[in-house]
């Protein structure tokens, strides 16, 4: 987040959780509009205490998880806005910066839409339960997944294969991790091969281009 300011700030004096995204300004609202906002925590701070008449703030993983599970805010300039409290900075007089109330939030002038694809971090696979867990980097959109491009296969460079042809996901609460219930078909035709998931060195996952998406509509790679 790129902050700037009308004259010289200090970066020393920046206190964290003092600033709001909103996804309209709320001067314009009217009355069949859904706000929603997101305060920024303790761990978003600055890049550097620089002194200067631009800072950046570094958006903790755990403020952007949340950001990008709330589906109307910051996904385009135009439901991007701010809030600050009076004196989240101070100048080198250390007079405070004025606030921006949330009543009136400021649009942002720059957005740069996120771009990065989600990565697959870990899978559990559960022949008894019938289910596949992905952990991912980041909130992925379950609704998204196409279940032709996941296969299991018996080696880490190919052997026997079995691809699914559906099922049913359930997504937690963080949006980082899927369960999948595998259809009863796909199960027979995974426990009928001799030497497929027998181990866990039977037992390596494939996970298409394009097989998931964030929330952001970027595909797995």
């Amino acid at each position: 987040l790129i902050l700037r300011f009308s004259e010289t700030m200090n970066g020393g004096t920046f206190v964290a959780g003092q600033i709001t995204l909103f996804n309209t300004d709320g001067a314009s609202d009217s009355n069949d509009t859904v706000r929603v906002n997101y305060t920024l925590g303790a761990q978003s701070v600055l890049q550097a205490a620089d002194v200067a008449t631009s800072l950046v703030v570094n958006i903790a993983d755990s403020d952007m998880d949340i950001i990008k599970n709330e589906l109307a805010l910051a996904v385009s300039a135009e439901s991007t806005y701010l809030s600050i409290e009076l004196g989240t900075f101070r100048d080198m007089n250390s007079r405070p910066l004025s606030a921006i109330a949330p009543s009136n939030a400021t649009a942002v002038s720059l957005y740069t839409a996120d771009a990065t694809p989600p990565i697959l971090s870990a899978v559990a696979l559960n022949l008894n339960r019938r289910i596949l867990i992905f952990n991912f980097d980041e909130p992925v959109d379950g609704s998204s997944i196409i279940y032709s491009v996941i296969a299991l296969q018996s080696e880490i460079g190919g052997g026997t294969a079995v691809s699914l042809t559906g099922g049913s996901y359930d997504v937690s609460s963080d949006g980082k991790q899927v369960l999948l219930q595998l259809l009863d078909s796909d199960v027979h035709r995974i426990t009928q091969a001799d030497d497929l998931a027998i181990s866990r060195n039977t037992s390596f996952i494939t996970f298409g281009a394009g097989g998931i998406n964030d929330t952001a509509s970027n595909g797995i790679l």
